[in-house]
């Protein structure tokens, strides 16, 4: 099974308020993001929280 496929399952289980998908192979979620960055060539650099912190 494709990581895309496996994704695609989870995000239907996962709160939409909660999760955000960022590309075909990854979800994030959003209360774990520290800061998001553009970079120089127009996508975005996403920096997470340590979980140690939590």
């Amino acid at each position: 099974m494709k990581s895309a496929n496996v994704c695609n399952q989870l995000e239907n289980l996962l709160n939409p308020s909660d999760f955000i998908r960022i590309s075909n192979s990854e979800i994030v979620n959003i209360h774990m993001i520290q800061n998001p960055e553009l970079t120089f060539k127009g996508t975005y650099k996403i920096n997470l929280r340590d979980v140690a912190m939590y």
